[in-house]
């Protein structure tokens, strides 16, 4: 038994078992700052990227809208060119050709393809 009263045993002086408690407090009321902002932060992170994710699909809807719209537009044109239904019925691809270049040329578009009832 001395043997165990031999050994130096470690204490703590009063201002330690004072100030030990509180800085375990302050400790965990950091920790828990910390976790509470961090889990803010992420949640408008998270709000901002949905707002953005459906902006963007909402911009790109309107872009499609418009890109058609567009397109619709140069058909309905080409459709009521003077001539265009006769030359189609005649399948005078040259006339037709030569009807609707400058409506093509004139609205920048790429490709128009016109097709009669069968589809050539």
């Amino acid at each position: 038994m001395e043997n165990e009263r031999d050994k130096p045993r470690v204490r703590f002086s009063l201002r330690w078992k004072i100030i030990m408690p509180f800085m375990l407090l302050a400790l965990v009321l950091g920790l828990g700052v910390v976790f509470l902002v961090n889990r803010q932060f992420s949640q408008a992170d998270e709000v901002r990227f949905l707002r953005q994710l459906r902006d963007g699909g909402q911009q790109a809807a309107d872009e499609i809208v418009r890109v058609e719209d567009r397109l619709l537009e140069v058909q309905r044109t080409i459709a009521n060119t003077q001539g265009v239904p006769e030359a189609l019925a005649l399948l005078q691809a040259e006339r037709l050709r030569s009807l609707i270049l400058q409506t093509v040329v004139n609205t920048d578009t790429d490709v128009a393809v016109i097709l009669d009832r069968e589809g050539t």
